[in-house]
């Protein structure tokens, strides 16, 4: 699947590449710059929809890429918010030689729900567990905008 822009736009070349432009066009050593992943999905019918959600935010100026990816059979729900974290921490792996490079941190946004009267709580241990286990900082609802807010918007 390929990236794109906020405007729907396929990127010319790699996603590593133009987030180490961007970085370089705002300075990313200047403490402020950070990288922001999540991913969402939908169930639709058979199938679901993910939609993984890079947020380069700096003082000067917020960039979002996204991919969407169609996986044509049902999931359960712990397989569904497991396949979300897992391709954030694939993006984040991707871009972390990159990031690391101009001194960026990457944080890991988690599309699961603190309040225990909802599903996917049930779900929080174990995904933080796995993002941890990564070596990623991350962020749950209400603060990970970049799963339950940019990321939802792309679905």
């Amino acid at each position: 699947m390929s990236w794109r822009r906020y405007n729907g736009r396929r990127l010319p070349h790699p996603l590593p590449d133009e987030i180490g432009e961007r970085l370089t066009a705002v300075d990313g050593r200047n403490g402020h710059t950070r990288l922001f992943i999540g991913t969402d999905s939908q169930r639709y019918g058979r199938r679901v929809v993910f939609a993984t959600a890079v947020v380069l935010y700096s003082r000067r100026q917020t960039r979002i890429y996204y991919r969407r990816e169609h996986v044509h059979r049902p999931m359960p729900l712990y397989e569904r918010l497991f396949s979300e974290v897992h391709r954030s921490v694939e993006a984040a792996r991707l871009l972390q030689p990159i990031a690391g490079l101009h001194a960026v941190p990457i944080e890991i946004h988690v599309d699961i729900n603190t309040k225990e009267q909802f599903p996917s709580n049930q779900y929080l241990r174990s995904v933080i567990g796995y993002v941890s286990s990564m070596g990623f900082p991350y962020q749950v609802k209400p603060y990970a905008f970049a799963s339950s807010s940019c990321a939802d918007r792309f679905l």
